[in-house]
């Protein structure tokens, strides 16, 4: 084998190494964002999916790899736009891996946790998390009134 030959390997693993990891976060943010909707019950009509990196077409349903996207902090980010009765809510699901560990957190700055999928008491506890956010959200909102996006912070800050 020629260094050429070595060179070329290493680039071919290192592509496939990525993509495996690009996968699998893309089924990772899957399962979030269709179990937080089973979790809560929420029909339907009622989330959406939307890119966080580029404005969202009018008019599009978008699946989870279309509207995912790598961060430059490591992670991938999903938009999940949530409609409760007049009001919309941005939330943001990101994922990363972390010595062969799956690492999530709701929202840009939020709490980085490790999660294990296999584990249903536990993505109930990271659902449980963001709905817990939203109420507080709400308990401190200008009023039902404003029906603009909102988007839910889970760093401390709003």
């Amino acid at each position: 084998m020629t260094k050429f030959e070595e060179l070329c390997d290493a680039v071919c693993n290192a592509q496939r190494h990525w993509a495996k990891f690009r996968d699998r976060s893309y089924r990772c943010l899957d399962l979030l964002s269709r179990g937080f909707a089973e979790y809560c019950q929420i029909p339907r009509e009622g989330i959406q999916l939307i890119p966080l990196d580029k404005e969202a077409e009018p008019n599009t349903r978008y699946s989870v790899v279309g509207a995912t996207h790598l961060g430059k902090d490591g992670y991938w980010h999903l938009g999940v736009l949530l409609r409760i009765l007049d009001q919309r809510l941005l939330i943001e699901m990101c994922v990363t891996e972390m010595h062969g560990r799956q690492l999530v957190r709701a929202g840009k700055d939020g709490p980085s946790r490790e999660l294990d999928f296999s584990k249903q008491s536990e993505t109930n506890r990271f659902y449980d998390e963001i709905v817990d956010n939203i109420k507080t959200f709400f308990e401190h909102s200008p009023g039902p009134t404003d029906t603009s996006l909102k988007e839910i912070s889970f760093g401390g800050t709003r």
